[in-house]
């Protein structure tokens, strides 16, 4: 069984950065594998590349692929018979507590720098104190992220993969769990979430915090949250 992880780089945003390209590899060299893909988001900005990817996909006589809103489960249908609707890994980890001496004060607003920005968010009328991203608040980490990357990468040359994942797996938990709680520390020292992040709407709902999700570029976020928390009282939606 092969198994690649969820996110939302199912499509063609993100095909520059490889995840798409090794999907329809392994899909189209594996046949004899079942094959299943963990909740994404998946977006096509193009008709052409969406077909000819689910071909690939189509060609296979066992893919399993789960999706986290219905649009992608509309797209996922042309891809494999085998289509799942499941709501985001993440939300197995409730429920997150901030500090409680940590004092929380006025709105945080994470705001995307990628491909993904809505183009019309810097005009929103926000009353924040504060707003950041994810690679903002990683910073200097960045660097340590960077060595596993190229440790991973000289281990897969090496044919050494197994080892490396053997040897460093235990880092990268120590580590991740590192940054997950400074993500955690930052949002319980506000009382608000403006996001157009996905997980920071995740993040905010797994800590019982108030959240208004904005919209990414493709609508990512909206069928997200129309699928899984709009009945929550903490989420609200900003329209722009």
């Amino acid at each position: 069984m092969i198994v690649f992880h969820g996110g939302g780089n199912f499509g063609d945003l993100y095909s520059a950065y490889g995840m798409q390209p090794l999907r329809e590899h392994v899909v189209a060299s594996r046949s004899h594998n079942t094959i299943i893909v963990l909740p994404q988001s998946i977006h096509f900005s193009s008709d052409t590349e969406r077909k000819r990817s689910a071909a690939i996909f189509r060609r296979h006589p066992d893919v399993h692929i789960c999706v986290r809103d219905f649009n992608s489960y509309k797209i996922a249908s042309d891809f494999t018979d085998h289509v799942y609707l499941l709501p985001d890994m993440a939300h197995q980890l409730y429920r997150i507590n901030a500090d409680p001496q940590l004092p929380a004060k006025g709105a945080l607003r994470i705001s995307r720098t990628d491909d993904e920005k809505n183009a019309f968010m810097a005009d929103a009328e926000l009353d924040v104190l504060a707003t950041t991203d994810w690679p903002q608040l990683v910073g200097e980490g960045e660097k340590s992220i960077e060595r596993f990357r190229k440790t991973m990468r000289i281990a897969h040359k090496a044919g050494l993969s197994h080892a490396g994942n053997r040897l460093l797996t235990d880092s990268w938990v120590r580590y991740s769990a590192k940054l997950v709680d400074k993500a955690i520390e930052l949002f319980g020292r506000h009382e608000h979430i403006f996001t157009d992040r996905l997980h920071g709407h995740i993040l905010a709902c797994l800590m019982d915090k108030p959240n208004t999700v904005i919209d990414n570029s493709y609508g990512k976020n909206s069928t997200y949250v129309n699928a899984w928390t709009v009945p929550s009282e903490l989420v609200s939606q900003q329209r722009i």
